[in-house]
């Protein structure tokens, strides 16, 4: 539940700007727009802590370089052990084939396509 000046924020700006109050205002009705959408983030509390969370990280742009390089090392990892797993699987996607296969020397159909 959102804190009670938040919601009551919104219930005094809702009723300012309501396009039924201001039928031939269209930019009340635009703000009205934008305060609900305010609304929908600010009235939830999971919402709200993950907006907050954004604007922090925007704020402190070395906490989003360090969770940038973790991401990219983890990834690495996932990349290299994805790479292992095929290799003993007898997967050989993207590398030389070495031995045994590797595909047909005319391509995937075994046969010239300049006949």
């Amino acid at each position: 539940m959102p804190p009670p000046q938040i919601r009551s924020s919104y219930r005094k700006k809702v009723l300012l700007l309501h396009p039924d109050r201001n039928k031939n205002s269209p930019d009340k009705a635009l703000k009205f727009l934008e305060v609900q959408e305010a609304w929908d983030v600010l009235g939830n509390n999971d919402a709200r802590a993950s907006y907050d969370n954004f604007l922090d990280k925007c704020q402190n742009p070395g906490l989003v370089a360090e969770q940038d390089a973790l991401l990219k090392q983890e990834l690495a990892a996932m990349h290299r052990e994805q790479e292992e797993a095929d290799k003993a699987a007898g997967w050989n996607f993207g590398r030389p084939a070495t031995g045994g296969g590797g595909g047909s020397r005319y391509g995937f159909f075994g046969s010239k396509r300049n006949k």
